[in-house]
């Protein structure tokens, strides 16, 4: 099975500063346009640990999270930093274990809820369903973000999953081609062994015979020879594989002159 395309390390590395260097400005950008100074600096430090947010996106959440309640303490208003808060859950959906990333779409309920109840009591919301329906708008971003990172989460285990399997099958292939050959090799030698057992058995019997008949009959002797050499070129004939399926090696030592 062919991998996916996936980025490196450095491309990691460099796709979230090239993150965090389109964020920054924008919040940046918005934040100015409110004139609140402490909303301005909230918001740029809101952007910041995005830079970590693979290698630890639980400490990033809780980053995040902490500005935010210190957001919903000094200020009136939402300010424009908050916009992380989706990247930062779908990192940590995403990148952390179920437990971590359950725990976090724990706090962002509890942030939704928060944050809605504050823009109430400060913004002039004039019932109780307004906070209802502004948690619900906050939650269902956050969760859509949530849902998103662990959709991508369970891909990738299931794309690894796949590879590895890929990856035992190939071998496991390649270990029974082995196997198979060093069976072969070995009825092969079975084989030459018996032809050349039976051959030099012969052979023996034969050279017996004819040593002890040459002082009688010579022509006892030449008969003995002749069924010798016959029966080491029956012998050569079957361990000699055919002609179509003998392997020719290239010399490589060149013969002599």
């Amino acid at each position: 099975m062919r991998p996916p395309r996936r980025l490196g390390p450095t491309g990691r590395r460099v796709f979230d500063v090239v993150l965090v260097l389109l964020l920054g400005p924008l919040v940046l950008w918005l934040s100015l346009g409110t004139g609140s100074i402490p909303g301005t600096a909230l918001s740029v430090a809101m952007v910041l640990p995005l830079l970590a947010r693979r290698r630890h996106p639980g400490a990033v959440v809780l980053a995040v999270a902490a500005l935010c309640l210190l957001q919903v303490v000094v200020l009136d208003q939402p300010v424009a930093g908050q916009v992380v808060v989706p990247v930062a859950l779908y990192s940590l959906a995403r990148y952390a274990g179920p437990v971590p990333a359950g725990a976090g779409l724990a706090l962002a309920a509890v942030g939704a809820t928060l944050a809605a109840y504050d823009w109430r009591a400060r913004g002039g919301f004039e019932d109780t369903g307004d906070v209802v329906r502004s948690a619900l708008a906050i939650g269902s971003v956050a969760l859509t973000a949530w849902v998103l990172g662990a959709l991508g989460r369970t891909r990738s285990s299931y794309v690894d999953a796949l590879l590895e399997r890929g990856d035992r099958i190939e071998r496991d292939a390649v270990q029974r081609v082995a196997l198979a050959a060093s069976d072969e090799r070995a009825r092969i030698a079975r084989e030459m062994h018996d032809v050349v057992a039976h051959a030099l058995s012969v052979v023996v019997v034969q050279a017996d015979g004819a040593r002890y008949a040459a002082a009688q009959d010579p022509r006892v002797a030449t008969d003995a020879l002749e069924r010798i050499a016959g029966t080491g070129r029956g012998a050569g004939a079957r361990l000699t594989p055919p002609r179509g399926d003998r392997v020719v090696c290239p010399r490589t030592v060149p013969p002599p002159s």
